[in-house]
């Protein structure tokens, strides 16, 4: 079975034609149903990513996120977006924090204690690290 959705997309509608497999009727309608609403979902997505790609190109902050290695326009959005003027953030560290880069601490009698990072703040943004640290790990790119 394929893992990658690009090769469901092209391997199912072979599947479902093909009369000598075990699949029900019922079986079929379902899977077709699932096709489609993939293929549409997959044009949405498309659509979407052209218009955060529009708008990067107008977009001096998203710019310069994305000139930073394994960092491009969709990453550069999911990162900057909760920023807007950067006004918000009274500092940078808010700011870590609010992306959850900042080490867990525990205080016991006035000695801070720091741990590892913690997987707290923005989810899209953690997930946009996570992708960029492994990428960079495996030298892909």
């Amino acid at each position: 079975m394929p893992r990658h959705v690009g090769r469901w997309r092209r391997g199912l509608p072979e599947i479902l034609e093909e009369g000598s497999n075990e699949l029900t009727a019922f079986s079929r309608r379902l899977f077709v149903s699932l096709y489609d609403e993939l293929v549409d979902l997959e044009g949405k997505s498309e659509a979407s990513e052209e218009q955060v790609k529009a708008v990067y190109q107008t977009s001096e902050p998203w710019q310069r996120v994305a000139a930073v290695e394994r960092i491009g326009p969709v990453s550069a959005t999911t990162l900057v977006a909760p920023m807007s003027d950067g006004k918000t953030f009274r500092s940078g560290s808010q700011f870590a924090a609010c992306l959850g880069l900042v080490p867990r601490q525990h205080s016991n009698g006035g000695k801070p204690q720091l741990f590892g990072i913690t997987k707290r703040g923005d989810p899209s943004a953690h997930s946009v690290r996570s992708r960029s640290t492994l990428g960079h790990l495996s030298g892909r790119g």
